[in-house]
């Protein structure tokens, strides 16, 4: 039986085991899939005693660059890192994520502004594909010169998100994990089109954009469900058909756990 895991820190809420769980059978598949929560200061532990013994595994926070110095990869932040004769190569597969769920939204991005919250590794995925899509991005974060040396990197601007009105704004910082946490307080939401939030559950940000009657408002789900989908075609070395039809009957699988 192949093993994988999840690596994060504090991630006991983590819909990733039922999603993993889900793919494997619907592909025949005979695997395990684990949580393994680690602190920064933990990880080059958890690196000898356990992850490089799995066949792969996901990481999600705060790892997604923390990882990068014990593996090979070509990528600037990783969500995916699989073993192959005892070669551990990285792959970001987000990208895949919120690129297939945002196009199944009947919005077109071109010539779109779009402010996205965060520089780090969620953000690394989702800037490339606004871009791609034609739109222009700002960029904002806390920690300045992240955002400094992220902008540079991926020719995009840097917001103060004090003020502005953004046709886009996406989420792809924590803020929101936690009742009452709100990324952008003061953004202007009321000519926004579509209101995205990484985190895979209805926030209060997320709220505040339905409240406002904006367009399109998407929580992570629908990302979260397609970059394990894609992911897992890295562990297992396989091609899975019709990812949007699997997508669903994992959505309706997680919303009725939920709802039970």
């Amino acid at each position: 039986m192949k093993k994988f895991a999840l690596l994060g820190h504090n991630i006991d809420y983590s819909f990733s085991p039922k999603i993993h769980t889900l793919v494997f059978d619907h592909v025949g598949v005979m695997a395990s899939y684990t949580l393994i929560s680690a602190s920064e200061k933990e990880l080059p532990t958890i690196w000898k005693t356990t992850l490089q013994h799995l066949d792969g595994f996901n990481v999600t926070k705060p790892h997604k660059k923390n990882i990068l110095p014990f593996i090979t990869t070509k990528e600037s932040a990783v969500n995916t890192v699989v073993n192959n004769s005892q070669t551990h190569t990285g792959h970001n597969t987000d990208y895949d994520g919120f690129k297939l769920h945002v196009e199944e939204l009947s919005i077109s991005l071109k010539d779109k502004t779009a402010l996205v919250l965060g520089a780090g590794g969620v953000a690394e995925s989702i800037v490339p594909v606004l871009l791609q899509k034609g739109a222009k991005v700002f960029v904002h974060s806390v920690f300045e010169e992240e955002a400094k040396e992220f902008a540079a990197r991926h020719s995009v601007e840097i917001a103060s998100c004090n003020e502005g009105q953004y046709d886009v704004v996406v989420n792809a910082t924590v803020l929101g994990l936690h009742k009452g946490e709100n990324p952008a307080p003061k953004i202007d939401l009321s000519k926004t089109e579509l209101v995205y939030d990484a985190i895979y559950f209805e926030t209060d940000f997320l709220k505040m954009a339905r409240e406002l009657k904006v367009k399109f408002v998407e929580n992570g789900l629908g990302m979260l469900i397609y970059q394990a989908i894609a992911a897992d075609e890295y562990f297992l070395n396989i091609k899975i058909p019709d990812k949007k039809a699997l997508k669903e009957k994992i959505m309706q699988e997680i919303l009725a756990t939920k709802e039970n």
